[in-house]
């Protein structure tokens, strides 16, 4: 059997040889006494010889396999170009299993090939500390589910990010053992004198590089958009990260933090009072209403709206374009009625959307045309800010969402809930609903408005379009270069939020001089002014990018044209990156970047990935 154990003399993980099989003693004694004749030269140990029959135990015990390789790769000739590959590093969230298997299988049987070649192979192992999934298998294994509980806080919080992180560190050893011993029972042609791990000081310094250099040529910035954001995580997510449940009926689902399954799959139909002077509209019954009917399947964002769109054509509401509704809970807000002929459909719910830009990408659209406000009412935790005002604020959103009906009753301003295919004289059929959920948290994502870190990947998707466009890079099969043509148009891409608000991973080197209390993030917006994921000049010129805190207090002073030691003691962002940033950079990093010893004239660019 082989164990694994650590040693004071060496930091990574060494083999200890538990007494061997008598076969296995045998088999090494032979091959140890025939590759020392150097008469007999290399492969001159030959299975047939020394058993009569086919024995696995023998053929694949990676202390064999790793004596046979060594001496063939010392004695081997490297002739014609290098051949590099990395092994994909495996997240240290748990043990390999088969597809890890296959994967390390196949590219083992690429580089033996490559060998048998005369190239000169490089193949690199490492682990990826997987930022946010590390967290949460690690959340999970210290408490639980406790977390997922009414009565639970987020363990995390609880244990304050120095001691969280400390843990983090203890599972990636204990997981990192564990990985390294599957690895080596495969008896891989790894080099493992140049195995790496994602979150290394090595690669840190590579990650600080590369956002120090994005920073400096302009492609690094920092915005007001509109992110995924889990309530549950407290961090923004990618878009992968996202389902999208399509919901036919009502539907009652389990959310982290909730005792009790919520209601999904239906629209509330509330009232808005118009402002006086106004015209009363003509329902359907031809009597004359001074209220104007709203669909909405976020109930608990009316508190965030800023506007109500109607279609220019639609005779029951044209007219009263240009004049304003009354917030029942905000007297002091009054919400315009706007004509919006491209998101707004007559025959769709009332024919009335209410708009939330800070809430919804189709509002912001709206907002953005049209010169609105966007206001946030949902805190980090998914309550309601001081929006909310006395009624609904620290409220949970799906709480207040029940509150709101209550309240709105008592107003008489609520119609009613409706599941999905039911109408009503006042209401279309109501269509299929898509419910986007967190696929780590299983909880439903909020699209918020937050400050967060952006990567300009235009330059990129010029460069991308252009290569299949000439010919330079081909796609295989030929009948994906439409799909890859559509992601990278114009009109389609997207820059890249690279900030996460977890604590495992890797700090952002951004720094700035703290700000009094007055100059915290507002919960109110203009549109035109923030400009959804485009730079800010104001928010960006705030920080500097630095490879070191000694760094970032030069440039700092620079910028503020003062001595260094004049200025206060800076404050590092606490966000880190996006695994997939440091994961990007592995070609790179992995053979050294940006150290001396780059190894760029050798194996760089790798040639499989």
């Amino acid at each position: 059997m082989l164990r694994l154990c650590r040693t004071p003399h060496h930091p990574r993980l060494t083999l200890r040889l538990s007494p061997l099989e008598p076969i296995l003693q045998i088999s090494l004694q032979r091959f140890v006494t025939s590759v020392g004749n150097s008469h007999l030269g290399t492969g001159s140990w030959n299975l047939l010889e020394t058993h009569r029959q086919y024995q696995p135990q023998v053929v694949e015990d990676p202390r064999l396999c790793a004596l046979l390789w060594r001496d063939c790769l010392a004695k081997k000739t490297k002739v014609g170009k290098s051949f590099s590959m990395l092994l994909p590093p495996p997240n240290i969230t748990g043990d390999l299993h088969l597809g890890h298997a296959l994967t390390a299988t196949i590219q083992d049987a690429i580089c033996r090939w490559q060998h048998m070649k005369g190239r000169d192979v490089l193949w690199i192992p490492g682990m990826d500390h997987a930022g946010l999934a590390t967290q949460m298998v690690v959340e999970r294994h210290l408490f639980g589910h406790t977390c997922d509980r009414q009565d639970s806080m987020n363990p995390r919080l609880q244990m304050g990010r120095e001691a969280f992180v400390q843990e983090v560190w203890k599972w990636k050893d204990s997981k990192g053992s564990s990985i390294l011993a599957q690895l080596n029972r495969l008896g891989l042609l790894l080099d493992w004198s140049r195995e790496y791990f994602t979150l290394s000081p090595d690669h840190n310094r590579a990650v600080s590089e590369a956002l120090y250099r994005l920073f400096k040529d302009g492609l690094l910035y920092r915005s007001n958009s509109l992110i995924f954001w889990c309530c549950h995580l407290r961090s923004a997510i990618s878009d992968i990260e996202v389902d999208h449940k399509i919901l036919t009926e009502m539907t009652r689902l389990s959310v982290p933090g909730y005792a009790e399954p919520q209601p999904f799959g239906y629209v509330d139909v509330f009232d808005y009072q118009l402002a006086p002077p106004h015209q009363p509209f003509v329902s359907k019954s031809r009597k004359p209403r001074s209220t104007v009917p709203v669909a909405t399947t976020r109930l608990e964002t009316m508190l965030a709206d800023t506007a109500l769109a109607v279609h220019p054509s639609d005779t029951r509401y044209a007219h009263l374009i240009g004049q304003s509704v009354l917030h029942p809970f905000c007297n002091s807000r009054h919400i315009p009625i706007i004509a919006d002929d491209e998101h707004v459909d007559p025959n769709q719910g009332t024919g009335v959307v209410k708009v939330s830009p800070g809430h919804s990408m189709v509002d912001w659209e709206i907002a953005t045309r049209h010169g609105l406000r966007a206001i946030n009412m949902l805190a980090d935790d998914g309550t309601v800010n001081f929006v909310g005002g006395p009624q609904f604020q620290g409220l949970r959103r799906f709480s207040a969402r029940q509150h709101l009906v209550k309240r709105l009753s008592e107003l008489g301003l609520y119609r009613g809930r409706f599941a999905v295919g039911e109408s009503a004289e006042f209401l279309a059929p109501v269509g299929a609903v898509s419910l986007p959920v967190c696929s780590r948290s299983g909880d439903v994502i909020e699209p918020l408005l937050r400050e967060q870190w952006f990567v300009n990947t235009d330059p990129m998707a010029d460069a991308a379009l252009r290569a299949v466009q000439t010919g330079q890079l081909r796609i295989s099969p030929s009948f994906h270069e439409p799909t890859w043509c559509d992601w990278l148009a114009p009109e389609k891409r997207r820059h890249w939020c690279i900030s996460r608000q977890v604590w495992w991973g890797h700090r952002m080197p951004a720094y700035r001089v703290p700000e009094k209390s007055s100059d915290l993030q507002s919960t109110e917006y203009s549109v035109v002014d923030s400009g959804c994921g485009r730079p800010s000049a104001e928010l960006t010129s705030k920080w500097v990018v630095a490879r070191s805190p000694d760094e970032a207090r030069a440039l700092m002073a620079a910028k503020h044209n003062c001595a260094p030691e004049d200025l206060p003691a800076l404050e590092q962002d606490c966000d880190v990156l996006d695994t997939w940033f440091s994961s990007g950079l592995l070609p790179l990093s992995a053979l050294g970047w940006p150290m001396k010893a780059f190894d760029c004239s050798t194996f760089y660019p790798l040639s499989v990935t």
